[in-house]
């Protein structure tokens, strides 16, 4: 028996609508198309069913309460109302930034005085490295992540380490090492995985590569990389991205290593930029680590992303590294890109709060700190274009997020030097809408929704004048025609 009437709760690509059909009599079969795509769920005026198959013909056969095939029922016309948010998939964003520390600072081979001290200060590194424990710290990057649970994650520092025995540089034929060492980003979403959370590379850009062999004739060599990773398991649509661009920054350090007969090398630093679209908004996120060895390079390396990937009539979120104190004591790029348009979010939630997130890296980076001693603060998430910062927060700086004690960190260790820093932010709302008459009052409908719904009401088969001509979607035509 055909229902009085029913409620079909529409998905975002439907336009934040809910759908009323009033009975009259027309042939349905344009319906067939509809309930499969808006079925997340059907109620009656008597009854709620859940429509939990995706097949079509099931779904129909539950909506109407019987076999599903083509027959001519009453007349039918769409009514419309907004959705109660809690139909709908969240309209915030979680948005996470996190510098991995690489495990070492590289100092041992910055000032090695020649080229004989390469090999020792090559082994130094290693050794740091070794004590920093990079499995045990993945495991506690990924309990941090998966506690924040971000759509998108940007990573700095996101070093990918690799060895080659023997030497090739001191057998004199030098060729990059490829056996991997430690992949930061990959065992990053193993470990991930491993708790139920699962993730995707989206992009990433490199940044130096050096090598150098070591007493124990090896070849050792250090990738910097910056990486957005966003979640895999969103819904199918819900969360997409697309136009994924990178580049290393023309203006970088060059240092002279292994003293003056040695050679000169270049820090190079990149960006990575990735379009992506949820619930109907197209926004733009990049991520960056900055120079931190001179503040005016600092600074024409965020000209150069204003000039690059931020350069974008799309909103954009910009998080990562900056290396510019947000104390004034170093760089002004925060205050250059505060000009060009963003607003910064911890600033938006916590206006009285410094907001430290790094460690002291001189003389050298200690993860056994009792305390995580942040000092300044230099990770940022900065918005631009509608976004709302609704919260922010400070991850992986407390001693629960410390790693298990083991030799030679009988307190664990802390996860990085860098606090994780997390923002849930309010999706802009950009597109002009217009009234639409319901029995509901006046609703406010776009060009993309109207489009969504004629598609829907299965536009191919009736032609373009059905949504001007029908009588039955007069509910939603433009208020004053």
């Amino acid at each position: 028996m055909m229902p009085q009437s029913a409620w079909v709760h529409a998905p975002r690509s439907a336009g934040h609508l809910r759908l009323r059909l009033e009975p009259r009599s027309v042939d349905l079969a344009w319906l067939y198309p509809l309930v499969p795509v808006l079925g997340l769920r059907a109620r009656t005026a008597g009854s709620l069913q859940k429509l939990q198959t995706r097949q079509g013909a099931t779904m129909l056969r539950r909506f109407f309460s019987r076999p599903v095939q083509r027959p001519v029922v009453q007349q039918h016309r769409l009514q419309l109302e907004r959705l109660d948010d809690r139909c709908l998939p969240s309209a915030d964003l979680t948005a996470m930034s996190y510098n991995l520390y690489q495990g070492s600072e590289l100092t041992p081979a910055i000032t090695a005085p020649s080229p004989a001290a390469l090999l020792p200060a090559a082994s130094a590194i290693e050794a740091e490295l070794a004590a920093t424990d990079v499995p045990a710290r993945a495991q506690a990057w990924a309990n941090e992540v998966a506690e924040a649970n971000p759509d998108v994650l940007a990573l700095q520092e996101a070093s990918l380490w690799r060895i080659q025995t023997p030497s090739s540089t001191l057998a004199g034929n030098p060729t990059p090492a490829t056996t991997v060492l430690y992949d930061f980003i990959g065992t990053l979403i193993d470990d991930l995985a491993a708790k139920g959370h699962y993730y995707t590379v989206v992009g990433t850009a490199n940044g130096f590569d050096a090598q150098e062999p070591d007493l124990a004739g090896n070849d050792i060599r250090l990738t910097d990389r910056v990486a957005i990773l966003a979640r895999a398991d969103e819904p199918a649509g819900q969360l997409r991205w697309s136009n994924v661009q990178s580049a290393q920054y023309q203006t970088n350090p060059t240092i002279q290593v292994g003293g003056p007969s040695g050679f000169p090398f270049t820090i190079y630093n990149g960006w990575v930029s990735v379009d992506f679209t949820k619930r109907g908004e197209t926004f733009r996120v990049i991520t960056t680590h900055l120079d931190s060895s001179v503040p005016a390079l600092n600074v024409a390396q965020a000209h150069e992303l204003l000039a690059g990937p931020a350069n974008t009539n799309l909103p954009v979120i910009l998080m990562g590294d900056l290396n510019t104190p947000a104390d004034d004591s170093g760089s002004a790029a925060q205050h250059e890109l505060i000009a060009a348009g963003f607003q910064d979010a911890w600033v938006e939630t916590h206006p009285s709060d410094p907001g430290y997130t790094s460690m002291p890296s001189v003389p050298f980076v200690n993860l056994t700190n009792p305390t995580f001693n942040a000092a300044q603060r230099i990770d940022y998430i900065l918005t631009r274009g509608g976004f709302n910062a609704d919260e922010m927060s400070l991850e992986g700086n407390i001693a629960e997020n410390k790693t298990p004690p083991a030799a030679g960190a009988p307190t664990g260790l802390w996860p990085s030097d860098h606090s994780a820093v997390v923002a849930t932010l309010d999706l802009p709302s950009h597109r002009e809408g217009k009234e639409y008459e319901t029995d509901k009052g006046s609703r406010q409908l776009t060009d993309e929704d109207v489009a969504a719904l004629v598609q829907l009401g299965d536009l191919h088969r009736h032609g373009p004048s059905f949504w001007d001509s029908n009588p039955y979607w007069s509910a939603i035509e433009p208020e004053g025609s």
